[in-house]
């Protein structure tokens, strides 16, 4: 509990960001039992100069200044924050003063607290059921449709996302919940594959497996092999949530992309038309650029400097499939070469032409290759001068003297004498 002494010092840290949700359910369910001033009290300290830079001690004074709450009154706000569990407060106790820590969290949703039995049946006890339940109405969340098809785009389908950027730690940053993505791995093949090598599912947070799908999805890898990464990056010793060792499981990630049997296989795109363009077009559409000239190779293991031009074309912003276009154009015009600056210059006109397909960039190159031959002047082959008496010819340009220059002459003439 929070003994409230203007003299003491106190610093906000901000564990969850909120959102307009948030906000809103903060408004909607939590102002009829912790009270206006609780409320006031939680966007006071969720926007407090402390939050972004714990240098920045506050007086505790001050802070009753600003508010014009009394100290009793904010100890109250204070008290009923933390039994909602929006507040959780520390204290370093000294001479004369003391320090708090004040880490705020964020509301949950509205459907969260109506359905949780202390918030939800003390909202109900202070508001009384008819105004609960106008409330659920008000606020009812929309169902998904089970009995049709879905047809929701894949993350992996429609970005076909750069193998450069692993999902790393980041402390710093903080927020509710993940995003919801949809993937094509299946977490029940997953946990199935990990279990046969020995690790119990269950021994990993939901956290923890959601962090393996998305990167798997990120490097288009198959559950098993996702399996095989978790297991080598498993980390027994250490409390649930915390034995997935990250830093480890992106850089085998990251290793996999050398090895094209560790590879998934993703859907081809839809292209109207079949036969051996449209089937080419469709392998530029779905791998990446690293598998692409190991195909173009028989399988083999693309050498260094084509990783690394490959590399710097992502970096220019160009996309998977164009880069593919690009290898295969660059190859059929520099007799199986890819001269580093002829392939950035391309690049540089591939995006700013903002190509994203495969078909978008084979339809630019090829149309401007027809252009530039088109506009390619002919050579003009003309005959030599003849030279029937055998005489030299004079080929110097002959000078000739205009009228007017001879008038200006004789002119300039006159006035010297």
């Amino acid at each position: 509990m929070v003994i409230i002494d203007s003299a003491d010092f106190y610093e906000v840290r901000v564990m969850e960001e909120v959102s307009s949700r948030g906000f809103e359910s903060l408004n909607v369910c939590y102002l009829p039992i912790i009270g206006m001033e609780a409320v006031a009290a939680f966007s006071l300290l969720y926007y407090d100069p402390t939050r972004r830079d714990a240098s920045k001690l506050c007086k505790r004074e001050d802070m009753l200044r600003r508010t014009g709450l009394t100290s009793g009154q904010f100890q109250r706000a204070i008290q009923a924050l933390e039994a909602v569990g929006l507040v959780r407060s520390f204290v370093k106790k000294g001479e004369g003063a003391s320090y708090y820590v004040h880490c705020i969290f964020s509301p949950v949703d509205i459907s969260s607290f109506l359905n949780d039995p202390l918030l939800g049946g003390m909202l109900e006890k202070t508001l009384g059921h008819e105004k609960l339940e106008q409330i659920k109405i008000d606020h009812r969340v929309a169902s998904l449709p089970t009995d049709m098809e879905e047809v929701t785009e894949k993350f992996s389908d429609f970005f076909n996302p750069s193998f450069k950027s692993a999902i790393q730690n980041h402390p710093e940053t903080v927020g509710k919940a993940g995003v919801n993505v949809p993937l094509t791995f299946s977490l029940t093949k997953f946990e199935d594959e990990i279990r046969q090598l020995g690790v119990n599912p269950n021994s990993l947070s939901v956290a923890e497996k959601e962090i393996a799908a998305k990167m798997a999805e990120l490097y288009r890898l198959d559950e098993s092999s996702m399996a095989s990464f978790v297991f080598d990056a498993f980390e027994q010793t250490k409390v649930k949530g915390n034995r997935l060792n990250r830093r480890k499981l992106s850089e085998l990630c990251q290793g996999s992309l050398r090895f094209a049997y560790a590879r998934a296989t993703a859907e081809k795109s839809k292209v109207s038309g079949k036969g051996a363009m449209a089937e080419k077009i469709q392998m530029m559409d779905e791998i990446n650029p690293i598998e692409f000239l190991s195909v173009l190779q028989g399988g083999h293991r693309p050498p260094k400097a084509d990783l690394q031009l490959i590399e710097t074309l992502s970096g220019l912003g160009l996309t998977y499939p164009c880069i593919n276009v690009l290898l295969d154009y660059v190859l059929q015009k520099k007799n199986n070469t890819l001269p580093a600056s002829y392939c950035e210059k391309i690049a540089g006109a591939l995006v700013r032409e903002g190509c994203q397909t495969a078909r978008d960039a084979m339809d630019y190159l090829y149309r401007v290759d027809a252009e530039n031959k088109a506009r390619k002047p002919r050579k003009n082959y003309a005959k030599p001068p003849q030279n029937l008496d055998n005489r030299p010819i004079d080929t110097e340009p002959k000078e000739t003297v205009t009228d007017e220059e001879i008038d200006s002459l004789l002119d300039s003439l006159d006035e010297d004498e």
